[in-house]
């Protein structure tokens, strides 16, 4: 779901070849032909003391630009990456404290963001939210607890109240609840095994807010 792309080793490491005797200077930009294949692959532009502000990388060879990441006061800010090297930037990622906080990732037919996901101070996601229909509204949210999926929910019906809820432990489904008239009361739940297959559901046939069939 998420991508763990390593920002850091990608600054320390691309920032100290492109400021080597073997780049091209021309003023405050920098190039370089990392892999010597003679197409430029690098570029970062500097300020007038030297600061880097922003990196331009051409991640598959093609000649074409398709990571850029941007900088203050020689900390990155932000990152936007073309995955589909379509030349349109569908990823983007913000961070605070040279820590990345947010990404959001936009749909390659409609240009609107399909996905967004929140990190803890660990860079670990948070929540994830995304419009799994490409009608422009969110509706799956999966929660995570130091990383680890805990809770997951999905707006089925359009109406914009969650009515399938899961409980995960270990990233394993153990419990789902089903609200099929959109009243806040699940008509039926799942718990689940070690195995992750069900072990026994409950069921609110007549829809009175109380169980009355057990199966096992």
């Amino acid at each position: 779901m998420v991508s763990h792309f390593s920002f850091s080793f990608l600054v320390a490491g691309m920032l100290g070849l492109l400021l080597a005797g073997s780049a091209f200077a021309e003023g405050a930009v920098v190039r370089r032909d990392s892999d010597n294949d003679g197409k430029i692959d690098q570029v970062a532009h500097l300020d007038q003391d030297g600061h880097l502000v922003e990196l331009e990388v051409d991640s598959n060879g093609d000649g074409i630009m398709d990571t850029f990441q941007y900088y203050n006061d020689a900390t990155i800010t932000r990152v936007e990456r073309d995955r589909d090297y379509d030349q349109k930037i569908d990823c983007r990622d913000y961070f605070e404290s040279g820590k990345r906080v947010r990404q959001e990732r936009t749909s390659p037919e409609s240009g609107r963001i399909e996905q967004v996901v929140l990190f803890d101070e660990k860079e670990r996601p948070v929540e994830i939210q995304k419009d799994s229909t490409g009608d422009g509204r969110f509706d799956t949210v999966y929660r995570f607890k130091k990383g680890k999926l805990i809770l997951s929910s999905r707006d089925t019906d359009g109406d914009g109240k969650p009515n399938i809820r899961q409980k995960y432990r270990e990233g394993r489904p153990i419990e789902r609840d089903v609200d099929s008239d959109g009243d806040g009361r699940a008509e039926r739940i799942i718990f689940y095994g070690e195995k992750g297959l069900p072990r026994e559901s409950r069921h609110d046939l007549n829809r009175d807010g109380q169980m009355e069939v057990f199966r096992t």
